[in-house]
């Protein structure tokens, strides 16, 4: 469409952008997590663990659609950095 800058159009359905768009933004989630160390959980797929390399949980990560709810241990410099990154990425 070559419109002018004054110029609008009138849509008649609304237009929300690809269909895929909202497996692309899961998947980037998943990926993005995944690089930062939050595991996904074998029987919920909402939820990640975020753990010390000893094996401690410092985080947890549930999220659905576009919320997250984060928790953390804000004493393990890991989990700090780790939703520092998350905080940049999103």
């Amino acid at each position: 469409m070559r419109l002018e800058h004054h110029q609008c159009v009138k849509l008649k359905k609304a237009v929300y952008g690809l269909v895929n768009a909202p497996r692309r933004w899961w998947t980037r989630v998943r990926r993005d997590m995944a690089k930062l160390g939050w595991v996904e959980s074998t029987t919920e797929p909402c939820l990640r663990c975020l753990r010390e390399p000893g094996g401690q949980l410092i985080g947890l990560a549930v999220a659905h659609v576009d919320d997250f709810m984060i928790a953390i241990d804000q004493h393990s410099d890991l989990a700090v950095d780790a939703l520092q990154q998350l905080h940049r990425a999103y």
